[in-house]
């Protein structure tokens, strides 16, 4: 998982310097050609690249969504321009690419597999067969945005009242759609409308009103609309929240009509031809699908699972604070931040972990004497 504090490996075997010209556009663009930047567009969240050929490319700089798996969440990435406009580049410059993962500019560019702490081996009850001991401040280093994606599927003639919108704040219970559901007599949703109009909100809610609300607290991040039967048999407020997304993706549509773009992916803004998006099924007489992310910050916590730079896992038993968690002897004002179990490093024959271990020691404490040398000069 993308962490908000990755940082750069000190030691490693030079794949993190490979890795991203060895994977797809999804996670780290490359220039196809030699080039120049042309135009960063900020409306629309695209990069337009001329190349030397006179072809175009387009890089997609909207915020996107990608399941995790299987594990019923989603990881929030966008990508970070790392070249102006007007600047030129190479083939095969790295041009954008997630900022949780990679850091670096051009044919220069590393892979972050995760957070620099200060990690010992020692037994005890908190590190345990594959139990394992850390502190808060490694619990904030590797907290992650998770995405929860709730689908709504509402019928043709169903009326919302009230939305959530992207970038709007909920907490845990609030609602994110109030509609009064679809009827296959269009007299009847005609009549709730109508008697909606003659009452007040809390009779309004208490009558007519469904409400889907939300199970997590955090931000909206996105919102996705899909319908599958023809746009004029639609109320008024469907027909008005599928124009206002249809707009948003015409406009970014438009800004690269013409090009190859082929990371760009923008949802359709037209009628779709199925039954079902994701795991959610359209309505048997056709209507509108939608789908709402909330995204919140999950801290690494107990019974969570990391890895030690290697197939080296550990399942968090305890979480110690800052008054809690050990010290090291040579420098008693920091803070061990992980302990793993050496039977762990046995069982699993990763003993490349000391390696890494003992030359990160000697880099990061070689860097801090230097440092009390100079200051004291």
């Amino acid at each position: 998982m993308p962490i908000l504090h990755p940082s750069k490996q000190l030691l490693g075997s030079g794949m993190n310097k490979t890795l991203a010209f060895m994977i797809s556009d999804d996670f780290c663009f490359k220039a196809k050609e030699n080039g120049i930047i042309e135009k960063i567009d900020n409306k629309n969240n695209l990069a337009i690249l001329k190349y030397d050929n006179g072809e175009k490319d387009a890089i997609d700089l909207s915020d996107k969504l990608d399941k995790n798996s299987n594990m019923g969440f989603y990881i929030h990435q966008k990508f970070a321009m790392v070249y102006k406009e007007g600047e030129r580049f190479k083939k095969g410059d790295v041009i954008a690419y997630a900022p949780s993962y990679f850091s670096g500019k051009g044919k220069n560019v590393d892979y972050m597999p995760g957070a620099l702490a200060k990690v010992a081996i020692a037994s005890g009850d908190f590190a345990y067969e594959d139990s394992t001991l850390i502190s808060e401040s490694l619990g904030r280093k590797c907290a992650a945005n998770v995405n929860m994606l709730k689908q709504i599927a509402l019928g043709k003639n169903a009326e919302i009242h009230k939305i959530v919108d992207v970038g709007d704040t909920v907490i845990t219970g609030d609602s994110l759609i109030e509609f009064t559901q679809s009827f296959n007599d269009v007299g009847t949703t005609e009549f709730l409308n109508a008697l909606a109009s003659q009452l007040s909100d809390d009779d309004l809610a208490t009558i007519t009103h469904e409400t889907v609300k939300t199970k997590y607290s955090g931000t909206i991040t996105n919102i996705d609309v899909y319908y599958n039967c023809p746009f004029e048999e639609l109320t008024p407020s469907l027909q008005k929240l599928i124009t206002k997304y249809k707009n948003k993706n015409a406009s970014r549509r438009a800004a690269i009509a013409g090009i190859k773009a082929e990371s760009v992916h923008i949802p359709p803004i037209e009628r779709v031809d199925s039954k079902k998006i994701g795991k959610q099924e359209f309505p048997q007489d056709g209507g509108v699908i939608i789908n709402i992310w909330v995204e919140y910050l999950d801290v690494l916590g107990k019974g969570d699972k990391i890895t030690y730079s290697t197939a080296l896992k550990g399942v968090v038993s305890r979480v110690c604070t800052t008054k809690e968690s050990p010290l090291s002897s040579y420098r008693q004002d920091e803070v061990i931040e992980a302990i793993l179990t050496p039977t762990g490093i046995i069982s699993r024959m990763t003993s490349d972990i000391y390696s890494m271990l003992f030359g990160n020691k000697v880099l990061v404490e070689l860097g801090k004497q230097i440092r009390e040398i100079w200051n004291e000069k």
